[in-house]
């Protein structure tokens, strides 16, 4: 890339943004043009497409790690970014490279201007050239929001070989309806004719909305708690665990898993599930489908799996506790659920005497209420930074908030700052609401060493 390219890359970046409308029409035909316009991109690679409130971007990077040691060119596409826009695209865990994105989004903005599309409509099409460009062997692809409607929909029955359904809660209910089974019927928009779909949600009331529709659509369902068991033998410090995988006529005993909670072990099972569902169904022959079930490929799925699909943020120890320094956690939760697990996972870890200054900061759709509910039993002091993206709550307004709900509270007029004054008081350091806080912290990083 010569000098002038970055520029070049980050001009057309910035106008990519620019396109994140809350006011654009719901529908897939902007996204359908995208594709066609560039070949249909969708058509020429085999995948697995993931839906979801939480934990989709943990099962889809499981799944694509424990695809990639079974020696599979696996493509990945999940959102949102953390750092950086080449998070969203990875083969075999790498990120599309500067050039390669360049040479993908001068293809797209074009088309993107005269269909009037918006952002993650052109980034999906983008990650499907990519995977065709690249060849991948297959694709695992994480729905943006909901899933009827989502950009990624666009998907043909013929190529997805397997669908799934994680956890359903409030989230988005400006698009996707103010009532679970409302939202769930959103996210069972990705179902498809004579497509498996595994489904990790087991509220009775939403397992009727997915019945329901997977008669609709001549998809056939596996319930996951009808088929497969998760055990949990130990949660430890560091924010992993031992568990234990039971799947028909497959075990696998104590794996270590880099992860945490019992939200992350279901999680990992909807995975397992996913793994253990789709060797049936890929065409590489019977020695690749052995392989994918093979015990040690699974572990080494597992154990690997922020290296091979560069998973970061879900309940992650920036700072282990010692004698001399407190500990700094880090976690992407960004609605009630997800919350209320992040502070019963603490607990479990070790940490339930701990009271932490939490860093906190949300968008303004967030259930912010909710959240600072769940998060008061553990705090022992809240600041507000005023994060750097048009969407964020005010740190005023989350200071206020919280102050009505019995907090101490302070505003910080950045997360650079907020981090500072908890790292001169020495105490122990939670940060979370969002996915735009933790792109600022881990921009950081490198500070938090620098304090004893």
């Amino acid at each position: 890339m010569d000098v002038s390219q970055p520029n070049i890359l980050q001009h057309l970046l910035d106008e990519l943004y620019a396109l994140r409308r809350s006011d654009a029409i719901p529908g897939l035909e902007r996204a359908r043009e995208l594709a066609a316009r560039l070949g249909n991109p969708q058509e020429k690679f085999p995948c697995i497409h993931i839906a979801g409130t939480n934990g989709k971007g943990t099962v889809s990077s499981v799944v694509a790690s424990v695809l990639m040691e079974a020696g599979l060119k696996v493509g990945l596409y999940t959102s949102p970014h953390i750092l950086r826009f080449n998070e969203r695209i990875r083969i075999n865990g790498v990120e599309i490279s500067n050039d390669a994105l360049l040479e993908r989004v001068q293809e797209i903005m074009p088309l993107v201007r005269q269909q009037n599309a918006i952002f993650f409509e052109a980034a999906t099409v983008m990650a499907f050239q990519h995977f065709a460009t690249e060849k991948v062997d297959i694709a695992v692809i994480e729905t943006g929001l909901g899933g009827r409607l989502d950009a990624t929909n666009i998907l043909a029955p013929k190529n997805v070989l397997i669908t799934a359904i994680t956890s359903i809660d409030y989230d988005h209910t400006e698009f996707l309806g103010e009532t679970l089974p409302e939202i769930a019927g959103e996210k069972a928009g990705i179902m498809k004719q004579n497509v498996p779909c595994i489904i990790a949600e087991s509220r009775p009331e939403l397992l009727l909305t997915f019945m329901e529709h997977s008669a609709e659509n001549q998809a056939p369902i596996c319930l996951l708690d009808d088929a497969y068991r998760v055990e949990i033998a130990e949660f430890h410090p560091d924010f992993s665990m031992t568990a234990t995988l039971r799947a028909p006529k497959l075990t696998l005993e104590n794996a270590h898993i880099p992860l945490c909670g019992s939200h992350q072990a279901r999680n990992v099972l909807t995975a397992f599930a996913i793994i253990h569902q789709v060797r049936k169904r890929l065409p590489q022959g019977k020695n690749r489908r052995e392989e994918l079930v093979a015990e040690e490929v699974i572990e080494r799925g597992l154990r690997n799996i922020t290296q091979n699909s560069g998973l970061r943020g879900r309940i992650e120890l920036l700072r282990a506790a010692s004698d001399a320094t407190p500990p700094i956690v880090l976690d992407v939760a960004h609605n009630p659920a997800g919350v209320q697990m992040l502070v019963e996972t603490l607990r479990a870890c070790g940490y339930a005497d701990t009271r932490w200054h939490l860093i906190f900061g949300a968008m303004q759709d967030k259930h912010i209420d909710q959240m600072l509910m769940a998060l008061k039993p553990i705090t022992e002091k809240l600041i507000a930074p005023q994060l750097d993206f048009p969407r964020a709550r005010t740190n005023t307004s989350v200071v206020e908030l919280a102050k009505k709900h019995g907090f101490q509270a302070n505003i910080a007029e950045s997360v650079e700052a907020a981090c500072r004054m908890a790292l001169t008081e020495r105490v122990p350091m939670l940060l979370a609401g969002s996915f735009h806080l933790a792109e600022e912290v881990l921009m950081l990083s490198e500070m938090f060493g620098q304090y004893p």
